[in-house]
């Protein structure tokens, strides 16, 4: 059938000097050989023709222009012979697309690939074309290639615009909170995140994603410095005159990349720097490996066998105990081992009497001391609970509340210890976690300068909690220092006053001017524009603690400028990297067990715009910017604030001026 299919498709005036003999060969007819021609190609014959057979090539070639000139002539007068009519032409599509909605439909889809995880090729399927057929005509569902190709674009059009943001910014950012760590992806892919916050003139608390990078090179820390540089570098955040804070998560290889950056200032997590004195307190406690071990192993049990759950769901119906799931805890993080110790001790009867009766669960009981020291456990970890969620807050600062959350804790836990109706057993452990806590956090935390700076600044604190350790005038000073460097005047300038008439004054009356100006510029320098700031600052009536701390430092930053200045630069670094651990968390919720393929650059793309797209919006929108770039015009809308009156006193107690908040 071959065979007479190609013997049928001749056409080619070269089959005037070849045979053909099989499927995919021709014989010559002048010296015999065979030549391949499989589908009928014939350039091999041609080839043979021309090196062997010159004559009849020539021949060939004048026979072949013959026939191209005779087929132009008949083409052409078709066409003229046609002109005017229609009726061979095929006939358009009565199908239009509307093209501004089919743009905005293309970035509406980009949008939402990177907003709901939803993998490309949903929009190959017949059924989700059938879908926009109905609810929107005129549009057409395009390649998931295609798609795919304009989230790369998308990525790179919102990293341009947040890098612009920051730009147009730059010179009213006195601080920013950088935090990075490093995933590695189900798929074996490794990444590198670094995010940004700052507060903006406006006191607006902004955060960014810029850069989540693969990373393939080891994570070395000289790996890992130069890839941080390179992106501060990109971000054009170089410059010295923002101090450029890292919090990382106490990684030694993160540690040593920030400790050997040129533009970095090391600072480590506060939630991880708390974890480990959990992990510690875990470890150290007799019978606590235990406690986890048997809560992991009830909790994984009840997950894998659905008998076992029924079983539960049954006996706690019978306990009259309402049935809550146990939670199957993350051997990474505190916070799930808690979560799951708590669930297992709400189930606490149903499990003694399921271990009681049921012989597949008695290797899984928790004797007497056991249950108590997990009673003890969790009742002294929930105040540590609640500090987690302080430090991983994102919209409100959260290094002001760093000192007050462990002295906090601190002070919980001794009342816990002092208390003779607790069980020895859980004072055991309130004991060792107390210790760790110092150990971690020396001096209630306020080993560091910017904590104690960031918690004298918090207006419902001023300070309090210094006292404990005698450390307020100690910060005031260093707030006096720091706060100076804003102040564009010279005080010392005040100096070289001296009277025009001094001339005519007495030798008695000069040397009586020249020591009491003497003793007022001495007065002045020791009392500062920056201490008469703070001594005002310290008369304020303290706020509620729900407070908005950066609204109340907008309202007095008129009366108070070099110290919402400190203010505005210290409250913008995060006590916490909780910011890079959810951008991995989307992440994680890319790379999934059905999209293990998944680019690595294509994760990076969908995470970016994922992470910053809304932010860039409603920036531009407060702003009332059309687009973000070097041309925008920033026009600032104006908040309406509360009213309360403060009075401001000066050092005579005589009042300066009533200000309004």
């Amino acid at each position: 059938l071959e065979h007479i299919r190609m013997a049928s498709k001749k056409k080619s005036l070269l089959w005037q000097y070849f045979v053909l003999c099989d499927n995919d060969k021709a014989e010559c007819n002048q010296c015999k050989q065979k030549i391949a021609c499989k589908g009928g190609t014939t350039s091999g014959l041609q080839k043979h023709l021309k090196s062997m057979h010159c004559e009849q090539f020539e021949k060939f070639m004048e026979e072949k222009r013959i026939n191209d000139e005779v087929s132009g002539e008949a083409t052409r007068k078709r066409k003229a012979d046609d002109v005017g009519s229609s009726a061979w032409k095929q006939p358009k599509l009565s199908f239009s697309v509307d093209v501004e909605k089919q743009k905005k439909f293309d970035d509406k889809m980009v949008e939402f690939f990177a907003d709901t995880f939803t993998p490309f090729n949903v929009v190959g399927k017949e059924s989700f074309k059938n879908v926009i057929k109905v609810a929107c005509g005129g549009i057409k569902v395009k390649n998931p290639r295609t798609y795919s190709r304009m989230v790369e674009a998308k990525a790179k059009n919102v990293l341009g615009q947040v890098t612009d943001i920051m730009a147009s910014v730059k010179k009213d950012i006195l601080s920013i909170g950088f935090t990075s760590d490093l995933w590695t992806s189900r798929s074996g892919d490794s990444y590198i995140s670094l995010t940004a916050s700052y507060i903006d003139k406006d006191w607006t608390m902004q955060r960014w994603t810029p850069f989540v990078k693969p990373f393939p090179e080891r994570h070395t820390g000289v790996n890992i410095r130069l890839e941080l540089d390179g992106m501060i570098e990109q971000l054009a955040m170089d410059t010295a005159d923002i101090a450029k804070y890292a919090i990382n998560d106490n990684a030694a290889n993160m540690k040593l990349a920030i400790s050997e950056s040129q533009y970095l200032i090391q600072y480590f997590c506060d939630i991880h720097t708390l974890q480990l004195g959990i992990n510690d307190t875990f470890k150290n406690v007799p019978g606590m490996k235990t406690v986890l071990s048997r809560s992991k192993e009830i909790a994984k049990y009840t997950h894998q066998s659905p008998v076992a759950m029924n079983e539960l769901i049954k006996q706690a119906s019978v306990d009259n105990v309402k049935f809550k799931k146990p939670k199957n805890p993350c051997d990474t993080r505190w916070n799930a081992q808690f979560d799951s110790m708590v669930s297992i001790l709400h189930l606490k009867m149903p499990i003694i009497h399921l271990c009681e009766e049921n012989d597949a669960w008695s290797s899984k009981a928790l004797d007497r001391s056991q249950w108590k020291l997990l009673e003890g456990a969790v009742q002294v970890l929930k105040s540590l609970k609640e500090t987690t969620k302080v430090f991983e807050a994102e919209k409100t600062p959260t290094i002001n509340r760093v000192i007050e959350r462990i002295y906090t804790n601190q002070m919980e836990l001794t009342e816990f210890i002092e208390n003779p109706e607790n069980n020895r057993n859980g004072v055991t452990f309130a004991r060792e976690l107390k210790t760790n806590l110092e150990k971690r956090f020396p001096n209630l935390g306020m080993n560091l300068s910017l904590r104690r700076m960031a918690n004298f600044l918090d207006p419902s604190f001023k300070g309090l909690h210094l006292s404990v350790k005698n450390l307020l005038d100690d910060t005031k000073t260093e707030i006096e220092t720091e706060a100076k460097k804003f102040d564009c005047q010279d005080v010392e300038n005040e100096e070289t006053e001296v009277a025009d008439n001094s001339a005519i004054l007495s030798p008695t009356s000069k040397l009586r001017k020249q020591l009491r100006t003497a003793t007022e510029v001495h007065h002045r320098r020791r009392r500062s524009k920056v201490r008469m700031e703070i001594e005002k600052y310290e008369t304020f009536s303290t706020p509620g603690k729900d407070v908005d701390i950066l609204l109340w430092w907008k309202v007095h930053e008129a009366v108070l400028p070099l110290l919402s200045k400190l203010a505005r630069r210290v409250l913008a670094v995060p006590s916490s990297s909780a910011k890079s651990e959810r951008v991995f968390s989307v992440g994680g919720n890319l790379v999934t067990a059905k999209r293990g393929r998944l680019a690595a650059s294509k994760v990076e793309d969908l995470i970016v715009i994922k992470e910053n797209l809304e932010k860039v919006n409603e920036f531009k929108k407060f702003n009332n910017i059309e687009k973000a770039g070097g041309d925008c015009t920033l026009e600032v809308k104006t908040v309406e604030i509360p009213v309360q009156v403060s009075a401001i006193f000066d050092e005579d107690e005589e009042m300066l001026e009533v200000y309004d908040y």
